[in-house]
C-alpha cells in the first residue's frame, strides 16, 4: 500500500511539472527557433549552439512563462480541466514556490543566453517581458481581447524565429516577409486554445480575444489567419523570395488541406472541446510536416522535382 501511495505521489508531481512548465508546448518554441536557424545556415543537422538555444527557449524561457502564468491564474485554473492535475491548483504547492521557480528559470535562461550572443540574449529578454505583461495581474494583456492574440503572434511567431536566426547570422539579415506565414499560423493555434477555454475565461471575467469577439467571429478570424498563412507563402514563392516557386508549388497544396480540417472540426463541428483539440493537433502536424519538407528542399537534402 505504501509503495502504491509513493508511486501515486510521484505521478502527481510529474503531472504537475508537465503542467507548470508547459512541456507539451515546448515543441512549438523549439520548432520556431530551429526553423530560423535552419534558414540562416541551410543545414538540417543542428550544431551545439542551436541545441543550446533550443534548450534555453523551451526549458528555461517557455518553462518560466508557463510557470508564471500558472502562478497568476491559480484561482482561475481550478475550473480548467487541463489543469485539474496540478498540485498548485489544489494548494499542495505554495504559490511563492512557483513564482520563485518562474524567476529562477528566467534568470538562468538569460545567463545561458549570454554565451550564445548579445542579440539572442536581447530577444530572450523580450520574451520574458512579454510573458510578464501577458500574465501579470496588474497589466494582464491575456485579459485584454486582441492584445493576448498579438502577444502570442509576436512572441512566438516573430521573436523565436529571429532568435534562431541570430544564433548564426545578424538579425537584420532575416528575410522579414517570411515571418507573416509563421505568425498567422501561431495566431490560428492560439485562437483555438482560447476557444477551448472560453467558458472558463467568461466565468472568471477574463476578456480574452474569444470572449470579446464571440465564438463565431473568433472561429472565422482563425480561419482567415489560416488562409493568410497559405497565401503569404504563395506570394513569397511567386516572387521567389526565400522560397523559390519551384519549391513552393509543391508545398502550398497540403496547406489548403488545413482549411478542410479547420472546417470539419471547428466550423462544422461547432468548436466543441474535443474537436478543437483534434484540430490543433492535426493543423500543427500538417504545418510541421510541410515545413520539414520545405527545409529538406531548401537545404539541398532532397532534389527539387
Amino acid at each position: 500500500m505504501r509503495r502504491t501511495e509513493e508511486i501515486l505521489k510521484l505521478v502527481s508531481w510529474g503531472q504537475t511539472l508537465l503542467i507548470l512548465l508547459g512541456v507539451p508546448f515546448w515543441i512549438i518554441s523549439m520548432g520556431c527557433v530551429y526553423l530560423g536557424w535552419a534558414i540562416a545556415t541551410r543545414q538540417i543537422l543542428p550544431d551545439v549552439w542551436i541545441l543550446v538555444a533550443m534548450l534555453i527557449t523551451s526549458v528555461f524561457i517557455s518553462g518560466s512563462t508557463f510557470a508564471y502564468n500558472d502562478y497568476a491564474d491559480r484561482d482561475i485554473d481550478r475550473m480548467n480541466m487541463r489543469k485539474k492535475g496540478s498540485l498548485l491548483v489544489w494548494g499542495v504547492i505554495r504559490p511563492p514556490v512557483v513564482l520563485g521557480l518562474a524567476v529562477a528559470l528566467a534568470v538562468a535562461g538569460i545567463l545561458m543566453s549570454i554565451f550564445i550572443n548579445i542579440a539572442f540574449t536581447a530577444l530572450m529578454g523580450v520574451c520574458i517581458l512579454l510573458s510578464v505583461i501577458y500574465s501579470n495581474p496588474h497589466i494582464k494583456l491575456k485579459g485584454r481581447g486582441g492584445w493576448d492574440l498579438a502577444v502570442n503572434m509576436f512572441g512566438i511567431g516573430v521573436i523565436l524565429p529571429l532568435a534562431g536566426w541570430s544564433v548564426a547570422r545578424p538579425v537584420g539579415d532575416f528575410p522579414i516577409f517570411y515571418l507573416p506565414s509563421i505568425a498567422f499560423g501561431i495566431g490560428t493555434l492560439y485562437l483555438l486554445t482560447t476557444l477551448a477555454d472560453r467558458k472558463i475565461d467568461m466565468a472568471a471575467g477574463v476578456e480574452s480575444v474569444v470572449v470579446r469577439l464571440g465564438t463565431q467571429n473568433s472561429i472565422m478570424l482563425g480561419f482567415a489567419m489560416l488562409v493568410l498563412t497559405t497565401f503569404s507563402l504563395v506570394i513569397i514563392g511567386l516572387f521567389n523570395y526565400l522560397v523559390p516557386w519551384r519549391i513552393m508549388r509543391l508545398l502550398w497544396p497540403p496547406m489548403v488541406f488545413q482549411w478542410l480540417v479547420y472546417y470539419l472540426f471547428v466550423i462544422r463541428g461547432k468548436a466543441s472541446y474535443g474537436n478543437i483539440i483534434y484540430a490543433i493537433i492535426t493543423l500543427a502536424a500538417i504545418y510541421i510536416a510541410d515545413t520539414g519538407i520545405f527545409l529538406l528542399f531548401f537545404c539541398g537534402v532532397l532534389p527539387v522535382p
